[in-house]
């Protein structure tokens, strides 16, 4: 089944997103995290090609990435890499 879901809204009271979640969607372009977010599991976003805009509420001060949560974004613009970086991320785009 196909997905055309574009944008992504996390409520606050979702604190992790599982693995392999929102892999694959193609056409998702932003997600906005709730402040509760503390974790982002296994390439949960891995192939999200046209993901280019991610928000973090400023209350977020670190989040646990496993490995390759977002491998093959490679559209996410500078601001929300820097904005990952900042977070703990040391993974791939």
């Amino acid at each position: 089944m196909e997905t055309k879901l574009k944008t992504l809204v996390i409520p606050g009271g979702i604190t992790e997103i599982g693995n392999y979640l929102f892999y694959g969607l193609k056409e998702l372009t932003s997600v906005t995290f709730g402040a509760g977010i503390k974790s982002i599991g296994e390439n949960a976003f891995e192939g999200c090609s046209s993901l280019t805009t991610l928000v973090f509420p400023d209350s977020v001060e670190t989040v646990r990435f496993a490995k390759d949560a977002f491998k093959g974004c490679s559209k996410l613009s500078l601001t929300s890499q820097a904005a990952l970086k900042k977070l703990g991320y040391t993974g791939s785009f």
